[in-house]
């Protein structure tokens, strides 16, 4: 069972990830893209969340969480829901997603913002698209005011720390040309790194 960060406490942001186990990329097309994304919207909403940011990636995904409650069950019932529904749809068994989620806390402000950032980017990163506004599965075209949310997001929080959708294109734009993130802010508080980066098969 995923353990809960220490001193979890309501006001704190955690950037959460979770891996498909052994690298297995469950979110390889869009028929099963689709699928978490509907799911995680269900469990948004169930267990009111406060999104900051996501983004899906074929063998993981991120959160960026505002929380009023720990939030392991909602992890836990997000995982568990879409392995269920992701084996019966393809007849297999077995897990899904590795036996852990991660959690790292986001502390400063500007870390919060960047690590938005840092999370939108991870497909531009990864080489599946060439700039964020391209990959579907994610937040910012939703918070770059492109598209209808798939997911409910913390609009108040957007509209306060960047202002406007025209601001937060701008910002995430800044960051496209950094593309070492191993010195990123985001990665150097403890978050993994991008896709690119964690080794053959990672970003298919």
């Amino acid at each position: 069972m995923p353990r809960r960060p220490r001193d979890q406490t309501a006001g704190d942001v955690l950037h959460v990830t979770a891996r498909g186990i052994d690298g297995f990329a469950f979110a390889a097309d869009d028929f099963n893209r689709h699928e978490f994304a509907s799911q995680l919207g269900s469990v948004v909403n169930h267990h009111a969340l406060r999104v900051l940011a996501w983004c899906l990636m074929p063998n993981h995904y991120h959160l960026l969480l505002a929380l009023d409650a720990p939030v392991g069950p909602a992890i836990a019932s997000l995982n568990s829901q879409f392995a269920r529904r992701f084996n019966r749809r393809h007849s297999r068994t077995g897990p899904v997603f590795g036996q852990r989620y991660h959690a790292a806390q986001v502390e400063r402000d500007q870390h919060l913002a960047e690590c938005v950032r840092y999370i939108v980017l991870n497909p531009v990163r990864a080489g599946l698209c060439i700039g964020p506004a391209h990959w579907r599965w994610s937040s910012y075209r939703a918070s770059a005011g492109l598209d209808v949310t798939r997911v409910d997001l913390a609009e108040d929080w957007l509209r306060e720390t960047f202002g406007s959708a025209n601001r937060f294109r701008a910002f995430v734009r800044d960051g496209s040309e950094a593309t070492d993130g191993a010195r990123h802010p985001c990665f150097a508080a403890g978050c993994p790194a991008p896709a690119s980066e964690m080794g053959p098969g990672a970003s298919v």
